[in-house]
């Protein structure tokens, strides 16, 4: 499951998404950081990729856009990957309907 969260900072992977897509590494470089939730628990960072990952918005229209971001792997089961305003500020990401 993929997030679109206005609320975070970072792009997160989940631990599990990155072994099950082939892309973990043991090399991967080990932090020290601590995310506080939107719940208020605090999670381990358990790394940062070594590869930039590839996301592309709008793909194939004139409006694509393509960006590169490093992100922070937690050990999350709730979502696999969960984008934050690194990857949606550059967009001009708005949420324009609640429900």
């Amino acid at each position: 499951m993929v997030l679109l969260d206005t609320g975070a900072q970072p792009m997160i992977l989940g631990v599990q998404f990155i072994k099950k897509m082939g892309m973990f590494d043991s090399r991967q470089r080990k932090s020290m950081w601590q995310i506080c939730t939107a719940n208020g628990s605090i999670e381990e960072v358990l790394g940062k990729s070594l590869d930039f990952i590839t996301l592309n918005f709008n793909e194939g229209t004139h409006q694509e856009l393509c960006l590169h971001v490093k992100c922070l792997v937690t050990n999350a089961t709730s979502y696999d990957v969960l984008i934050g305003q690194e990857a949606l500020f550059p967009t001009c990401f708005t949420i324009d309907k609640w429900f």
